[in-house]
């Protein structure tokens, strides 16, 4: 099996071993095989006392092989290049044990500890730092544990040094690039890249770690650095792609790998101009590119095939590590990428059911999947979460997944008319993650400005003042005109709040603003609301009439803007121009499944379930009695419960459902 397994590798020799003991010894024995002949070249062994370090038999064994192997030599000592400290090294298997199969906690504490007991373990920092990016990304021990274990490196021999400078280089990257600095950057991915490269240039091709570092470099480098050349993109793109592979080639337990490796099959399959074909990436940009493609069809054949990949390795990478949480992350966000969130749901469920993994992680994931779907089963789930979490117990959320499932509590909580829990969501959110990622900065100002936001969507308009909303104007605009990453996370994070400022406040401010962060695209039921409050009536109709009618809505291409807003939006410019059935139609079109939910917290879902309450008022003046009252009904079953003054619409909400059922038929 041995010999067969590195024929597939393309390995020239094979080590077998075997560790026996005595009553007083321990006895290491090897023997070395030539993989084309399947000969045994030699057997070696060596012995200690029994209870003693092990790791120097180990060292005297490599030079043993080495010798046979040719005459090499090792100047490697392997409590020298880990740590003298015997209790420390059992705490760095048990980490990297954990680490590998996503363990993160787990493996962070162990780490943890290796340190505490030898402050020079670079070995330690180093893979500390390598969960910690999945963990604690951006987190202040995420970059200090990666310089620590820089500041030790020349200690350790070249590939293990190589590993540490290969990340060491990537985690400076990334924090270049969240602060918008390119050209640092650009410097420190390709630092990174040349490490990684030169260690398995030098002949350590079968290093499983060094691919998934290489790999991960190029992932980072694809996403990171703006305005590169579509043979950039492709060129890292397809290295990434080749090099995840790659590692779960060569160590199938290594399934750090697995993360991003599921991230690019998903991407593929979703609408990016960014397609796989075997294990490659195509890239196309134009017209012209989609007829190579195939046209529409074409290029829907490429995706289909991306997702059912993605969801492919997934499944295997889920049944591998059935205590770990990621997986089930990643195959929840697979199926979501696929169009099928009944069985990412179904996956939720069945985590539940364990155990092991009924964690923080899932229940917020069950709440966010909710919230996608407005299922008034939240009030439910978020209750639980709310009485059963701490702030501390939610710090343990892998970084990727923290924020956006945190925020499913505030939207959530507006999505329910619950100011209250609005408010308790927020504050948790804030101690359960204090700082924005790299950096001491505090969240509190973008959580409080989700929350204001939110609150003004449940109908409490009262909350901010006109002269609230126009420093909120200016402030979006100045952070929406930082550099790169930064500056696009703003624009894409805070559009709903600023496409809601317009709907509220009618300031020109919000809508130059929503148009800008919206590409530039001409938002014509905005001009429309502006006319209709100069009393321009016909202009405003005039405008109505290019709206996208409600069979086109129809069609499963078609999204919908800033949390449904536009919708929304567009059907009161219709209602106010006596356009009562297009207005209705426009709201039963407007399908949540398609809904682009661009921030961390949504006020356009809230917007999007008050809006029944529209509807059953439009089907009340079409003599839709039976539609109106199902309308009523189903706003009553998201607001049961509401308070403050989203309560106060609930009443009005009863009232006038009460006379529905009572006027005679």
């Amino acid at each position: 099996d041995a010999l067969a397994l590195a024929r597939r590798a393309k390995a020239g020799t094979v080590v077998t071993g075997q560790i026996q003991t005595t009553t007083d010894s321990l006895l290491v024995i090897a023997r070395l095989f030539d993989v084309r002949s399947g000969a045994s070249a030699r057997q070696t062994q060596v012995a200690s006392a029994r209870g003693a370090d092990p790791r120097p038999l180990f060292d005297q064994l490599a030079q043993q092989l080495l010798d046979i192997e040719g005459g090499r030599t090792s100047t490697m000592q392997l409590a020298e290049a880990t740590t003298t400290n015997l209790e420390a090294y059992r705490l760095y298997l048990e980490g990297v044990r954990h680490l590998n199969s996503w363990r993160l906690a787990e493996a962070d504490a162990a780490f943890a500890r290796a340190t505490a007991l030898d402050s020079t373990f670079a070995l330690a920092f180093h893979k500390r730092s390598l969960g910690l990016g999945w963990s604690g990304f951006g987190g202040v021990d995420y970059v200090a544990t990666a310089e620590r274990a820089y500041a030790l490196a020349d200690r350790l021999p070249p590939r293990e040094r190589s590993l540490v400078e290969g990340h060491y280089h990537l985690t400076m990257a990334l924090t270049a690039s969240n602060t918008a600095d390119t050209a640092t950057a650009r410097r420190e991915f390709g630092a990174s890249i040349a490490a990684y490269t030169g260690l398995i240039s030098r002949g350590d091709s079968l290093v499983a770690e060094a691919w998934n570092g290489l790999a991960d470099a190029y992932f980072h480098g694809t996403n990171s650095i703006p305005n590169q050349s579509t043979d950039s993109i492709r060129t890292y793109a397809t290295r990434s792609l080749r090099g995840f592979h790659r590692t779960l080639a060569i160590d199938s337990t290594f399934h750090l790998a697995y993360s991003h490796l599921v991230q690019l099959y998903n991407q593929a399959g979703q609408n990016s101009n960014l397609l796989i074909d075997g294990d490659s990436i195509i890239v196309f940009t134009d017209e012209a590119g989609v007829a190579r493609l195939g046209g529409a069809t074409g290029i829907q054949r490429y995706r289909d095939a991306a997702n059912r990949r993605g969801i492919e390795i997934a499944r295997a990478w889920a049944r591998a590590d059935t205590g770990s949480t990621q997986p089930i992350l990643q195959l929840v966000q697979s199926y979501n990428a696929a169009s099928l969130p009944d069985s990412a749901l179904a996956v939720i469920r069945q985590a539940l059911a364990r155990p092991s993994t009924a964690t923080p992680t899932i229940w917020l994931s069950l709440l966010s999947q909710q919230v996608a779907r407005a299922d008034s089963a939240m009030v439910t789930t978020l209750a639980h979460v709310l009485s059963t979490y701490p702030a501390d117990s939610l710090r343990d959320i892998p970084i990727g997944a923290r924020m956006p499932l945190l925020a499913s509590m505030l939207t959530a909580s507006a999505m329910l008319g619950r100011g209250e829990e609005l408010t308790r969501s927020a504050a948790l959110m804030v101690e359960a993650n204090p700082f924005v990622p790299f950096s001491t900065t505090s969240i509190a100002p973008m959580v409080a400005i989700y929350e204001r936001a939110l609150q003004v969507a449940m109908g409490d308009t009262a909350r901010m003042s006109r002269a609230d909303w126009r420093a909120l104007a200016r402030q979006l605009r100045g952070l929406g005109t930082m550099p790169g990453i930064q500056g696009q996370q703003v624009r894409n994070g805070y559009l709903s709040v600023v496409y809601l400022g317009f709907m509220v406040t009618s300031d020109t401010a919000f809508q130059s603003l929503s148009q800008e962060w919206n590409g530039g695209n001409a938002l014509t039921e905005f001009d429309a609301l502006l006319a209709l409050e100069r009393g321009d009536t016909a202009a405003a109709r005039r405008l109505a009439q290019d709206f996208v009618p409600a069979d086109s809505l129809r069609n499963p291409a078609v999204r919908f803007g800033v949390g449904g807003m536009r919708s929304v939006a567009r059907a009161e410019v219709l209602a106010a121009v006596g356009m009562t059935r297009e207005a209705v139609e426009t709201l039963e079109a407007t399908d949540l499944a398609r809904v682009n939910q661009p921030g961390l917290a949504e006020p356009g879902l809230v917007i999007w379930t008050r809006a029944w309450m529209a509807r059953a008022r439009l089907w009340t003046q079409l003599g839709d009695t039976p539609r109106a009252i199902a309308a009523y009904e189903q706003f009553l079953r998201y607001w049961d419960g509401a308070d403050g003054a989203a309560a106060a619409e609930v009443r009005q909400a009863r009232l006038e459902l009460g006379r529905l059922r009572d006027a005679p038929r």
